[in-house]
């Protein structure tokens, strides 16, 4: 997990507005089988209006497979993210092709953004800007937030769960005609006894 997190001066005024990013494969226990991301924590100073400051993370595929990986962002949509100047996130790859961004930090919440199949033991890194525009005053002391930057695997040897479908439904219907058939039987089969 990635993580920044520290306050900056700003002129006379604290800028006390905090960004938190984290990197890690997803808590499941099978992604901890897939992935390995790094580093752990990072914090980096909050950006100062018109300034930028930078971050790296770097995920790699422990497995022998080539596996499918994507990026979830998460997180709160406080007003360091979508105020009328929120702090904007460009994340590259190691090319310096735009992965994300530039984008407010509001915006990046929720999304699921696909990246390119992981090879296996190969490692893919991205490297994170935050910057505070320019335009950014004394509104901002005292603000915080956190993103999640949580790299997500999926192992492409195990089969999906089946999920619903018609199979179930057609043995209880099945099931049911077969028990009031049943019932019927000895119903009539008790009638002819007693008679």
């Amino acid at each position: 997990m990635t993580r920044i997190s520290r306050l900056r001066t700003w002129r006379t005024a604290v800028l006390l507005a905090a960004l938190t990013v984290w990197t890690a494969a997803a808590p499941a226990a099978a992604q901890d089988d897939l992935i390995d991301a790094a580093p752990t924590t990072i914090g980096i100073d909050t950006p100062a209006p018109g300034h930028a400051m930078d971050w790296t993370m770097t995920v790699t595929n422990v497995t022998s497979v080539a596996v499918p990986l994507s990026l979830r962002v998460s997180g709160e949509r406080v007003p360091l993210f979508v105020g009328a100047t929120p702090l904007e996130v460009t994340v590259r790859d190691a090319t310096g092709g735009i992965v994300v961004g530039p984008l407010a930090a509001g915006d990046l919440i929720g999304q699921l953004i696909v990246l390119p199949s992981l090879p296996a033991g190969a490692t893919y890194a991205l490297s994170g800007t935050a910057s505070l525009p320019r335009s950014a005053d004394n509104s901002y002391q005292g603000l915080s937030g956190e993103l999640v930057f949580e790299f997500v695997a999926v192992d492409p040897r195990t089969p999906l769960a089946q999920t619903g479908g018609t199979a179930p439904i057609v043995f209880l219907l099945l099931g049911g005609a077969l028990l009031t058939l049943g019932v019927l039987l000895l119903t009539r089969r008790k009638a002819r006894t007693d008679a």
